[in-house]
């Protein structure tokens, strides 16, 4: 997978969140009511939230930086840490990863909520 920019490197986080069906409904909301919350951070091009084609109880969510550094500084931000928190409450989080196109490391989540 090459993830680029017009400038280079293009950095993507991703989360997949496994979530009970009888919970399907609050964290659909929760998460969009956060994404609506929180403004455009300096340095990040696109942010999604999907549901699995094939499985209707996880949810994938994806967010594009600019760099290493606006996305790192965002990760301290009050309202990351509030999406964090939903995504924890209300389901599951199965992969937590930071891709670019060098490489694919796990995104530890211990400390961020």
């Amino acid at each position: 997978m090459m993830i680029t920019s017009h400038r280079g490197i293009m950095y993507m986080l991703r989360i997949s969140v496994s979530v009970a069906p009888t919970k399907r409904y609050e964290f659909e909301h929760a998460v969009h009511d956060l994404l609506n919350a929180t403004s455009n951070y300096c340095g990040r091009k696109s942010r999604a939230m999907s549901r699995d084609v094939l499985d209707q109880n996880l949810f994938w969510y994806h967010e594009n930086w600019e760099s290493q550094e606006a996305m790192t500084a965002y990760f301290e931000e009050v309202g990351f840490r509030q999406l964090l928190g939903a995504m924890k409450v209300l389901g599951e989080i199965r992969v937590a990863e930071i891709i670019t196109s060098q490489e694919v490391r796990n995104f530890e989540l211990a400390e961020r909520t």
